[in-house]
């Protein structure tokens, strides 16, 4: 049996009012609701990447350089 993902907007909303959101069957509570919730589900895939990934990338940038010039040095 294979699962469904569950968007992050649903899970808020069921944290906000689990008896509500029963008895709506999980729509949303008004037309506005549901147009922010679609237009943050769009926009969610066109952030830029985290910090994080940043700062990854930049410390395997810098573990190739080292790589390279240990290599360099050991080879001489």
């Amino acid at each position: 049996m294979s699962r469904r993902l569950v968007p992050i907007s649903e899970l808020a909303a069921y944290a906000a009012d689990p008896d509500g959101f029963k008895a709506r069957r999980g729509g949303a509570i008004s037309s506005q609701a549901a147009s922010f919730g679609a237009d943050y589900h769009d926009a969610f895939g066109r952030r830029p990447p985290a910090r994080s990934t940043w700062a990854g990338y930049v410390m395997v940038i810098l573990a190739v350089i080292c790589g390279v010039v240990l290599y360099s040095v050991l080879t001489r």
